[in-house]
């Protein structure tokens, strides 16, 4: 299955599945507080950069990244469809995301994911992509619920 990846708007009617599932993945195994997904609307407030992955003009995954001070980039919102996990639709999500991003004059990318089990298969993601845990950043604070997680561009 041939996996295109392009960006898109952060409230494209076509996301809108994608970040719903998204945002219920989160609450189902984390308090209010350890929540920092975002809806479309907040996704395009807060200036993020989306990208869809379609195979067959079919959306399977979404992901996005922002800019945060002078050269840094923050990952966010990445999400793959449960049909098309363990497809490589991740990765090249996270790639679309890390390569726009460089190209953009980021020099380092960080993000902040889950800490518990359910997460587990998205730790390990960006760690085949060339991430490792760091202390939070941002506005970010210490959180058990959370894993933080950066690399250089």
């Amino acid at each position: 299955m041939p996996i295109e990846t392009a960006p898109c708007a952060p409230d494209d009617p076509m996301l809108r599945r994608i970040i719903a599932l998204h945002q219920a993945h989160g609450a189902e195994d984390y308090p209010d507080e350890s929540q920092h997904n975002m809806d479309g609307d907040t996704l395009a407030a807060e200036g993020v950069r989306m990208f869809v992955a379609k195979a067959n003009g079919q959306p399977f995954a979404m992901g996005g990244w922002k800019p945060f001070g002078a050269s840094l980039a923050e990952m966010k919102s990445v999400h793959v469809l449960a049909e098309a996990r363990g497809l490589g639709v991740g990765m090249k999500i996270v790639a679309a995301l890390i390569d726009d991003a460089r190209e953009a004059g980021c020099t380092r990318m960080y993000l902040e994911t889950g800490a518990l089990e359910a997460h587990a298969a998205a730790r390990n993601l960006y760690k085949r992509a060339g991430f490792t845990r760091c202390a939070p950043f941002g506005d970010y604070r210490d959180d058990p619920n959370s894993a933080f997680m950066c690399r250089d561009l």
